[in-house]
């Protein structure tokens, strides 16, 4: 996601300044005022997490530090400078016991360490009425480490591949997010939205269908077979995700007027991007 905010934000924005993690660590008190002090933007955006939530399982008191502790700081010394702070969040501060798309005014459920650190972030954010908390799901985009980033070259090499199933929610295409956020900002929206491509899916319906339109774009592929396995069955995920955790859009497009693509849409877009990547790599 970081990525592509950097690669959009520029096209939006008269002066638009980006860190890497090894840049600024947002958990570095005095590097972050001195940063602030430098740069006085007019917005923050906090793009960095620890995601990796079998290493936050382990590391609980990192991912504390990371993703409750930092956004809470970075959201008050924001708001002392009357700046406004952007926070990513997650689908998985929900637990997953409903059937239909979470609004968000609907009731917390976090049931990892990921997760209740990421709602504790969320909290102390949204304490400051000025700012932001996006509330993404299933991110992937070009340079992604995700399942969802590196399907269509794993099916281009692989004779077959293991997806998980049992697990329903949203997804979002890294460009299509940062275009929200940039317009939110131009709004000068504040509170909590979701943002994610429309529809329900699944890992096995989306590999099928980045499957299908590969196919039918004649993209450079193996008779890939697709093996279903449960979710349960990856020994290697520890932490708790909920069954169900696909998000209702419908605030965020009230506001900016304009319905989100659909999922499928966003995965037509990414596969245009990844073969033209691809062709000049």
């Amino acid at each position: 996601m970081g990525s592509a905010l950097a690669q959009h934000l520029p096209l939006c924005f008269s002066q638009v300044s980006c860190y890497t993690k090894k840049e600024l660590d947002i958990c570095d008190p005095d590097l972050s005022r001195r940063v602030l002090e430098k740069d006085r933007p007019s917005h923050v955006i906090n793009a960095a997490a620890l995601c990796q939530m079998e290493v936050c399982e382990k590391e609980a008191l990192r991912s504390y530090e990371v993703n409750a502790v930092a956004p809470g700081f970075w959201a008050e010394i924001c708001a002392q400078r009357d700046i406004s702070f952007v926070h990513l969040s997650t689908d998985y501060v929900f637990g997953g016991a409903r059937t239909r798309p979470y609004s968000e005014e609907d009731a917390v459920e976090p049931l990892s360490v990921y997760a209740k650190d990421k709602r504790v972030g969320e909290e102390r954010v949204l304490s400051f009425p000025q700012h932001l908390v996006l509330r993404l799901a299933w991110v992937y985009g070009w340079g992604g480490k995700t399942f969802m980033s590196r399907l269509p070259e794993l099916l281009a090499k692989e004779q077959s591949l293991e997806v998980a199933t049992g697990r329903r929610g949203s997804s979002l295409y890294a460009p299509h997010g940062a275009k929200v956020l940039a317009a939110l900002i131009h709004r000068q929206a504040s509170g909590l939205f979701h943002v994610v491509n429309r529809g329900e899916v699944d890992w096995i319906r989306f590999a099928r269908e980045c499957q299908r339109q590969m196919w039918e774009a004649g993209l450079s592929m193996n008779s890939c077979h697709l093996k279903e396995v449960p979710l349960g069955q990856f020994g290697s995920l520890q932490a708790r995700r909920p069954d169900y955790s696909v998000l209702s859009t419908a605030k965020m497009e009230g506001l900016l007027n304009e319905e989100m693509p659909s999922w499928e849409e966003a995965l037509s877009d990414y596969l245009k991007l990844w073969h033209s990547r691809c062709m000049e790599g």
